[in-house]
């Protein structure tokens, strides 16, 4: 009987040693399962935040290309109208050297005049 007492008591050593390791393996699993759900839930109000942050950006990009449409309609709009001015400018330009000449050739009649003037008194 003693020995068969000695031999359960090593089987329950033996059951009790097998527990305790299955217990420390299912601590060890439940700690890593539950440091990958801490995890994933950090890595998930990461990725909203970075959506939330892409949806502004996305707003941001949509008005300031709005904006840059409107810019460069305005300068358009700048450019035809300084070439509608030049365009003015050149026309008067020639209209006063035209006006030049024509000024000059009258002087140059006056002149032709006296001296016809002064060639007939004599």
């Amino acid at each position: 009987m003693d020995e068969e007492k000695q031999m359960l008591q090593d089987k329950l050593t033996e059951l009790k040693d097998s527990l305790q390791e299955a217990t420390k393996q299912i601590e060890t699993l439940a700690n890593q399962h539950f440091a990958m759900k801490s995890q994933l839930d950090r890595s998930m109000e990461r990725a909203e935040s970075l959506e939330e942050e892409n949806n502004v950006l996305r707003i941001k990009e949509r008005d300031l290309l709005a904006f840059k449409k409107r810019h460069e309609e305005y300068l358009e709009n700048l450019c035809r109208a300084v070439d509608v001015r030049v365009d003015v400018w050149k026309v008067k330009k020639f209209s006063i050297w035209n006006l030049n000449i024509f000024f000059s050739k009258i002087k140059n009649f006056k002149f032709l005049i006296q001296i016809f003037n002064i060639e007939n008194d004599v």
